[in-house]
């Protein structure tokens, strides 16, 4: 008898995990967000549709994230499943960082920040199949 209690709280572990799991990456892979995980992380203004990478895994990849701790901008994604164009653009629109990263080398990308001057900025990220998500960020 106390073997189908256990069995049956241990299914119910399963199963919440399962729906956490899911309702955690269905987060992230709307928007590029902020890593909170750091001192002094500048948030982001979020926005963008990841859209689909075509699937090689069972379970929906997540999306990239940025964020900004002091004169570096962090770019990492988990996901590790496409190349990603990134571009800085000034206030003005005009881009002062374009870059390609392979796909094998998205996890982490550091972008060091110190020789932009003081304004607003705009982080693009942009995937092969379409998908683009978007941060603005403010250095003083």
């Amino acid at each position: 008898m106390k073997t189908k209690e256990i069995l049956k709280k241990w299914r119910m572990y399963v199963v919440l995990l399962l729906g956490i799991s899911l309702f955690s990456t269905e987060i992230h892979s709307a928007k590029l967000c902020v890593e909170h995980n750091m001192k002094n992380t500048v948030p982001m203004v979020c926005g963008g549709d990841w859209g689909s990478i075509p699937k090689t895994r069972s379970l929906t990849p997540e999306s990239p994230t940025a964020s900004i701790n002091g004169n570096l901008l962090i770019i990492e994604n988990p996901s590790r499943d496409c190349d990603i164009e990134i571009s800085i653009t000034d206030d003005e629109g005009f881009p002062v960082y374009e870059q390609t990263v392979p796909a094998a080398s998205t996890g982490y990308i550091p972008i060091p920040l110190g020789g932009f001057p003081s304004g607003t900025y705009t982080l693009t990220l942009r995937n092969p199949s379409g998908g683009y998500l978007y941060g603005s960020f403010t250095l003083d």
